[in-house]
């Protein structure tokens, strides 16, 4: 039993702390950019535009 769900449960669990990780640093992004207009990055500047309408 342990070797057939071995695999999925540690993908399983890789994917929830993916998508915490990246809940921690969109909740950063949006803190920073209260500070700051522009981001640092273009790449950051795709991301957000993927969660949220981007700034015109």
């Amino acid at each position: 039993t342990l070797a057939t769900f071995g695999s999925p449960t540690l993908l399983h669990e890789f994917l929830v702390l993916s998508t915490l990780l990246r809940a921690v640093e969109e909740l950063k992004r949006r803190d920073t950019e209260v500070q700051r207009v522009e981001p640092d990055d273009p790449s950051e500047m795709g991301f957000n535009n993927h969660n949220k309408t981007p700034k015109t």
